[in-house]
């Protein structure tokens, strides 16, 4: 991570520089990760430890991924922030910068179009699928979000925009189960309140929607729609919109049956 800072006329450093993140706090936030000392410091070559071989494979299937014939600073910035939980890869969260958004200047500054494939989760695969209705929820989830002033998506937008459209099956089996709009929405509110997440879609999210999309198998339905949002939004862990969901007294079960009954 330290060697992709210092190369300064890479496009790596070019992208990193496009997304504001300064050379000077990604280095302090991974000397901070290492928590290294005197102890550590070596004079000749180190082996490389298992979670780097993985991130040159990454770094591989990126290059692969664009067409490209070589390896280069930009295959290897997206290597370390595909690997998450990795030391670089929450060195460059903690400085704003993450999978989609570098991918995505990457693009820009590179000047290519998107390759076919999906390299980067939350770019095109959570979105394959998605019926009319639940791409109308993820617009009015994003003016949740951008109207509380939030730079990510989270579980809790998604129920808001569920909430917003009284003409799904989500939103009508909601209301079936007593659910009231407006409670729901102070409940989410209060806890996005206490949200710290940065990323354009939290882990949470990509999640939900993932269960969303196995909901949609499950039932035998050919696109995941808001009602299979809502039954993905209940089945993931300690979410904004789990939480919410729970604390109204929503049993999936239940809810699940209404929604298969088609008559919410």
């Amino acid at each position: 991570m330290l060697g992709l800072v210092e190369v300064n006329d890479g496009i790596a450093g070019d992208v990193l520089r496009a997304l504001g993140a300064e050379s000077s706090a990604i280095r302090r936030s991974v000397e901070t990760l290492l928590a290294r000392g005197d102890s550590m410091r070596s004079t000749g070559p180190l082996p490389f430890s298992p979670d780097v071989k993985k991130l040159l494979g990454s770094a591989v299937e990126a290059a692969r991924h664009f067409g490209h014939d070589y390896v280069g600073t930009e295959h290897l910035l997206l290597g370390v922030v595909r690997r998450q939980g990795s030391i670089g890869a929450r060195a460059l969260e903690s400085v704003g910068v993450t999978a989609l958004n570098a991918y995505e200047k990457i693009l820009l500054v590179l000047d290519l179009e998107p390759p076919d494939g999906t390299l980067i989760d939350g770019t095109t695969d959570a979105f394959d699928n998605l019926t009319d209705a639940a791409r109308t929820l993820m617009n009015k989830a994003h003016d949740a979000a951008r109207e509380r002033g939030n730079d990510h998506l989270s579980t809790g937008h998604l129920l808001l925009g569920i909430a917003r459209d009284g003409d799904t099956v989500a939103a009508r089996a909601l209301h079936s189960l007593g659910v009231d709009a407006r409670k729901l929405h102070d409940a989410v509110d209060a806890l996005l309140a206490h949200s710290t997440a940065r990323l354009p879609f939290t882990p949470k999210t990509k999640a939900a929607l993932k269960l969303a999309a196995d909901e949609a198998r499950e039932l035998g339905t050919d696109g995941v729609g808001p009602e299979h949002v809502l039954l993905g939004l209940l089945a993931g862990q300690d979410s904004v919109a789990t939480q919410v969901l729970r604390d109204l007294g929503i049993d999936r079960e239940r809810l699940r049956s209404l929604i298969e009954s088609g008559e919410p």
